[in-house]
């Protein structure tokens, strides 16, 4: 079975102004970056910088709720 890692760092102060971002790993491997905002939520895959899937909250509610 693979072994998921998650890490993040917040800042005082930082998560009302600034999104906050989860590094993902699988297997020691970065996945992916998952940055949470008062807006939504985004997805960056690995090294793809601008290949990115940006949800509103509605959105993301309804994809995770209808699979």
């Amino acid at each position: 079975m693979a072994k998921h890692e998650v890490r993040f760092s917040v800042h005082e102060g930082s998560i009302m102004n600034r999104d906050v971002l989860f590094k993902v790993f699988q297997d020691n491997k970065r996945l992916g970056d998952l940055y949470v905002s008062k807006g939504g939520v985004d997805w960056r895959p690995k090294n793809k910088q601008y290949a990115h899937h940006k949800f509103s909250w509605e959105e993301f509610v309804a994809m995770v709720e209808n699979g």
